[in-house]
């Protein structure tokens, strides 16, 4: 018994079927990371955690070094402000925008740290503290929907986690 022979497929069609499977995949971890859209939203994530990182790891020690004991408020009004501020103020966001938002949020977030560098009593410590809950309340967000907003829809998930 003798199978009738298949033609031989076009060249052109397998290969844009191939393309076609490729092009629909999910995108690796590295492609997120170097995707041009979403780079200078890696490099200011990476400014925000590392201002957190330094403010929550060091911020005990330094204000234990200045002789003032009562640090749990810091944390506490920081909290306190960042809540209140997503909370309340999540409608400025959406009026201004979620880029015009971002650098005045990054500077408020500074200027908590540069006063943190500064302090030598409880009250100017409440007041970095203050400043540092009000920038964290918007600088994350907005970073959040910038990812969201940039990211190919098949790997929103992928470039959120991050």
């Amino acid at each position: 018994m003798r199978l009738a022979a298949t033609p031989p497929a076009e060249p052109r069609r397998v290969l844009g079927a191939a393309v076609a499977r490729i092009s629909a995949a999910p995108p690796q971890w590295r492609a997120v990371f170097r995707d041009p859209r979403l780079l200078p939203v890696w490099i200011s994530t990476l400014a925000f955690a590392l201002s957190i990182a330094c403010r929550m790891s060091f911020v005990a020690a330094f204000a234990t070094e200045r002789g003032i004991e009562q640090i749990a408020w810091y944390f506490t009004i920081y909290s306190l402000v960042a809540i209140t501020a997503r909370i309340g103020g999540g409608w400025l966001m959406d009026h201004f925008g979620i880029e015009r938002m971002l650098v005045p949020s990054m500077m408020v977030l500074s200027a908590g740290i540069a006063l943190i560098a500064g302090t030598g009593h409880f009250g100017l410590l409440y007041v970095a503290a203050v400043l540092g809950g009000l920038g964290h309340a918007y600088v994350y967000p907005a970073l959040s929907a910038m990812v969201i907003a940039r990211t190919r829809p098949e790997a929103i998930g992928r470039s959120s986690t991050v």
